[in-house]
């Protein structure tokens, strides 16, 4: 029993340390950023929270996208410029319910404060192994800066996916089921931006089932079926306007998949409008195909990680630079979990794709230089993934011809 009380103690104690950080945090990035419209989306998910909670008239107003516009530029959204709407299932608001009754000043600041916290701590809790420089950097990646500053969804969804996959393939513990019930229903509330996490939710909830994990499961499933309902209740046609607020957000909004992007880059446009169909097959087969092999037992699990990465970027529909959150999350769980071995060559590899993920950005937006072919950090990517999938490959050749 004293052992208990003292856990449960140190637990209390953890909680108020964190509490108290974020509280300090915040209040240095209000004094910093005050008057300054900082994270246009949680400007956009804080407007559609209040018109959704307060005014009950659902989070789609257009009245909300002009608002935005006014704080964010100054002036009215011009054609070939972000009109700030807001494109997600209503259900995707819930946690910034709690944040409604405040001044947007403070909302983005203690979104942005618990959003780094959390981020470093989730990193601590899923490799505590891990070199601690190599955890708390993090956000030095470009696309996690920019996505924290903006304040955008594809970051707490990240944190959940990094628990989750901590949670389904790499913990050896024996949790408590509130332990998959929580992680499991965080899990369904990252459904609301489907084009970042589908692949890495198909493969958590796969391998839930092959673990029998089902618990995790039904919690998945019924978490989902609240979220929908609380959305049905936000805004009982919210189907119908949420489609036309995705169409509209296409016409004013790049929606090209990456693929389609990188090809048009290097090749005529009606090429790749032949070319790009029985690509996007092929990719989906591969995805599909290493699932199949993996749950053979006959595909290494990080090879897995890193097709999910691959495809994940290539048919992202448009997006902003923080969509390269996809494929970093792989090569995170590779240096992390697989790589220690070497922590000299890990450090180099870390520090070295900080570095690539900043000098698109500071060539094209901050010094204007103009090249015909952008993607250098999914370049990068790339031969870092050929390059462990060909010892991958070599290793597993070893092992066959092993004799018995």
């Amino acid at each position: 029993m004293q052992i208990k009380n003292n856990i449960s103690n140190h637990k209390r104690i953890f909680a108020g340390i964190v509490l108290i950080l974020i509280a300090l945090f915040a209040v240095g990035i209000h004094f910093y950023s005050e008057g300054n419209t900082v994270g246009n989306d949680i400007l956009v998910f804080y407007l559609a929270a209040k018109s959704s909670f307060l005014d009950l008239q659902g989070p789609y107003l257009s009245e909300n996208a002009m608002l935005s516009q006014l704080l964010s530029y100054g002036k009215l959204a011009k054609p070939g410029e972000d009109y700030l709407t807001f494109s997600y299932p209503p259900f995707a608001l819930l946690p910034i319910l709690p944040f409604i009754f405040f001044t947007f000043d403070w909302v983005q600041a203690i979104w942005l404060s618990i959003l780094l916290i959390s981020l470093i701590l989730v990193m601590i809790a899923c490799f505590p192994n891990s070199p601690r420089w190599i955890l708390m950097s993090i956000f030095l990646f470009y696309p996690f800066a920019f996505g924290l500053l903006m304040g955008n969804f594809v970051i707490p969804i990240a944190i959940i996916l990094f628990a989750n996959i901590k949670l389904i393939f790499f913990s050896k513990e024996n949790h408590t089921k509130w332990i998959e019930i929580i992680l499991a229903s965080l899990l369904a509330w990252a459904t609301c931006k489907p084009q970042f996490s589908w692949l890495f939710i198909s493969f958590i909830l796969l391998a839930a089932i092959q673990q029998k994990k089902f618990i995790f499961i039904k919690s998945f499933v019924g978490a989902l079926f609240i979220y929908l309902a609380a959305s049905f209740f936000i805004l009982p046609n919210w189907i119908e306007v949420w489609i036309d607020q995705i169409k509209f957000y296409q016409l004013s909004n790049p929606s090209d998949l990456q693929l389609a992007v990188i090809l048009n880059t290097f090749l005529p446009e009606n090429t790749t409008k032949i070319l790009l169909p029985p690509l996007v097959i092929l990719g989906v087969f591969w995805v599909g195909y290493s699932f199949f092999k993996w749950w053979k037992k006959q595909f290494d699990l990080f090879l897995v990680f890193i097709v999910i990465g691959w495809m994940s970027h290539l048919l992202y529909p448009g997006g902003v630079d923080y969509r390269q959150i996809v494929f970093l999350i792989p090569f995170i769980l590779w240096i992390n979990l697989k790589s220690m071995r070497n922590p000299i060559l890990s450090s180099i590899l870390w520090a070295s794709a900080i570095l690539i993920s900043w000098m698109e950005f500071a060539l094209f937006q901050m010094m204007g230089l103009q090249y015909p072919f952008k993607g250098w950090l999914f370049a990068a990517y790339l031969v870092w993934a050929i390059f462990v999938l060909i010892q991958q490959n070599k290793k597993a050749e070893e092992v066959i011809v092993q004799p018995l």
